[in-house]
């Protein structure tokens, strides 16, 4: 099953150069990188039937970086490790570009002879996509040293790219965290962030009509087997795990088209049960940490906001640290800090803009309860197998 996000996509990337997109871990991110991976070699085949097959995309074949950056990462990794990571990529990329030796003694020259190499050999420009760019980060991000280090070999890494423009056709950087105002990328300041973008607001996740009308058969069999109708159903589906809305104009305060989470509704379907995996995909356990340490009361109703300005300034790797010596660089208020990791994490999402304030909640029924469960333990303090058990009581 591959839910059509060309139109999305072609609407999204046909002008400008350089773009970086922050959303929640598995909303979609790595599948738009693999797209535009075939878009940008030309393989028209394999998009026979989908919208932009129909559209003017100019089928040019171009040569393609592909970079996952969670390869190179891992919560042992040290800088030498990173190094090896990242260089086997490249060195994997030139293979599949026919180039068989790459000049430099750091990811960063290499990455550049790549560009260069890959440009003469091909006389096409070309095209890099850098998935999960924050991942080496996020890994070592409560071991200060380890990350001071990281974080410095990073920013040389991703500063290649500036001086490359002239053999580059198209940059995209996503990541879930938005890092793109601080020093990481300081050398890359003609990235067109897109995080916030109305278009963007649907390029990841699915909107209720692409769920109608690609899932049909699998949530006419989910209705079926809870005695619901279809419209019951979508009702039941909506209040669990639709409600994310990542684009908003600023003009109007209009929201894009809320979204499910793709990773979370997949599995729904192909369980046929409405499960709750994607939160249990991961743990928020440092965030929840940093709202303990400030008595939660940085979601007290009345804290859900702050001006818009800041939630879109980004925050800093320092913030994301759960020791006192990751003071935020940009401000010490721990709230804020607080709402604006919990939005990038995808617990919190927009749901009000006025006045040049966003406020924030969580999106769904599925979010609210199991993120309430993880609070509670620490809240009151209580082994997490006699808080589920007293929960059942109540």
């Amino acid at each position: 099953m591959y839910v059509d996000k060309t139109e999305h996509i072609y609407n999204l990337f046909k002008d400008d150069k350089y773009f970086f997109i922050a959303r929640p871990r598995r909303f979609g991110k790595s599948l738009l990188c693999a797209t535009l991976v075939e878009l940008f070699k030309g393989n028209r085949e394999i998009f026979k039937g989908l919208w932009i097959d129909s559209s003017d995309w100019h089928w040019q074949q171009h040569p393609v970086i592909h970079l996952d950056m969670s390869n190179a990462s891992s919560k042992t990794a040290t800088v030498a490790t990173m190094h090896e990571g990242i260089c086997n990529m490249l060195r994997h990329n030139a293979k599949a570009l026919g180039i068989t030796e790459l000049g430099g003694s750091t990811p960063g020259f290499m990455l550049a002879d790549l560009i260069e190499k890959a440009k003469e050999v091909t006389g096409q420009n070309v095209v890099v996509i850098i998935d999960e760019y924050d991942k080496p980060i996020l890994d070592v991000i409560d071991h200060k040293a380890k990350h001071t280090e990281i974080h410095a070999e990073l920013s040389d890494f991703y500063s290649q790219l500036k001086p490359a423009e002239s053999f580059l056709k198209f940059v995209l950087i996503t990541g879930v965290f938005k890092f793109t105002k601080t020093s990481l990328f300081s050398n890359l300041n003609n990235l067109k962030d897109i995080t916030f973008s109305p278009k963007a607001g649907a390029v990841v996740g699915y909107t209720e009509q692409e769920v109608r009308a690609f899932f049909a058969e699998h949530l006419a069999a989910l209705a079926a087997k809870n005695k619901m109708s279809v419209d019951d159903m979508m009702v039941k589906l909506r209040e669990q795990y639709n409600g994310y809305a990542f684009g908003v104009d600023l003009d109007t305060g209009e929201f894009s088209n809320r979204v499910y989470n793709s990773y979370g509704l997949n599995y729904v379907f192909a369980e046929q049960q409405q499960l709750k995996k994607w939160f249990e995909s991961g743990s928020p356990t440092s965030l929840i940490k940093k709202l303990a340490a400030n008595n939660f009361a940085d979601l007290d109703s009345s804290n859900l906001s702050m001006p818009f300005a800041t939630l879109d300034r980004s925050c800093t790797p320092q913030d994301l640290g759960t020791t006192n010596t990751f003071a935020s660089e940009e401000h010490n208020d721990g709230d804020i800090a607080s709402l604006t990791l919990l939005y990038y994490a995808g617990y919190l999402t927009l749901q009000q803009y006025h006045d040049q304030d966003i406020f924030l909640g969580f999106p769904n029924q599925e979010i609210a309860t199991e993120f309430s469960s993880a609070l509670l333990p620490l809240l009151l303090n209580q082994r997490s197998t006699t808080m589920i058990k007293i929960m059942r009581k109540i």
